[in-house]
């Protein structure tokens, strides 16, 4: 492992808790919300000739916002929370240019996806998936319907199928991840446990890869990666298999080519790179040192 370089974040003073960050799919562009006192969504390009993060520009905004997207045609960037979803243009360099849409997501907005036309928000303390429809014209969002998880069970983070037919909702406090079937009317028709009943659940983040074939998942208070298949008929998850991660994984990345997921263990101040393999494993490959409380990641190739 091999330190490239340091970028500092403009107005990054004093404590700023998790910085999401979103990359673009060819790697040459990402974007960093900062919550610190001075919030702001920060654009930078990837320089692979020095190689090293250039800074395109700052776009004030006053939410706190936990998490960050793109949209398909990356034209637009989406941010999740306070009890708002946010949609922000991007010029063609990738700064952001202005707001175009804000909406209620409910208490603790803690993720704002958009597949196609179709939109989901989750409320962490409001318990609720809300379902909105995406006009990518003018960057719209209108509300569809909502569907509501356990009582305190913590909708945290989301992953929608290809197809736009059944989205999989990671539960923080619940410990389990439910699926749910995106017809004209939202219904749950899966819950898989990820977690001992005795065990308080503090889960963290999930993804499809492999086509969507599968899905990953940590636990935090578990310290674990957890891999599951998806039945190609039923549509539901099952566990394949899990590994142990360093400590309290908040975030993941899979690469954009599918091979490597990078876990960072947010109190071990550590992150660790597995290998995906073509028979369905998870093999470590590597473990090190971050900064204090990583947060969030991602990785591209530089050549």
């Amino acid at each position: 492992m091999i330190d490239l370089e340091a970028v500092a974040v403009p107005g990054a003073i004093g404590p700023g808790d998790a910085a999401p960050m979103a990359v673009s799919r060819s790697g040459d562009r990402f974007w960093l919300a900062w919550r610190g006192d001075s919030r702001a969504i920060h654009s930078f390009a990837i320089d692979r000739s020095r190689p090293g993060a250039v800074l395109l520009g700052s776009f004030p905004i006053e939410q706190n916002i936990c998490h960050l997207s793109l949209t398909d045609d990356e034209k637009h960037l989406l941010a999740a929370g306070g009890e708002d979803g946010a949609v922000f243009s991007l010029d063609d360099d990738g700064r952001v240019m202005r707001s175009t849409d804000r909406v209620t997501a409910g208490p603790m907005a803690h993720c704002l996806m958009v597949s196609g036309h179709l939109a989901l928000a989750t409320s962490c303390r409001g318990d609720l998936v809300r379902r909105f429809d995406f006009d990518p014209e003018n960057g719209a969002l209108t509300f569809h319907d909502q569907i509501s998880m356990e009582n305190n069970s913590g909708p945290r983070h989301l992953a929608i199928s290809a197809d736009r037919c059944f989205a999989y909702v990671l539960l923080q406090e619940g410990g389990k991840v439910v699926t749910i079937s995106l017809g004209a009317k939202m219904e749950i028709v899966h819950t898989l446990s990820i977690i001992d009943d005795n065990i308080p659940a503090m889960s963290g983040e999930i993804a499809l890869f492999d086509e969507g074939r599968s899905l990953l998942v940590t636990e935090r208070n578990t310290n674990r990666l957890i891999c599951l298949d998806i039945d190609p008929d039923t549509r539901h998850p099952a566990l394949r298999t899990e590994v142990t991660t360093p400590d309290y994984p908040r975030a993941f990345f899979i690469d954009l080519q599918g091979q490597f997921v990078t876990t960072l263990g947010f109190r071990g101040n550590r992150a660790a790179i597995h290998s995906l393999t073509s028979d369905g494993g998870i093999v470590r490959r590597l473990d090190f040192a971050t900064g204090e409380r990583p947060s969030w990641v991602f990785s591209v190739a530089l050549d």
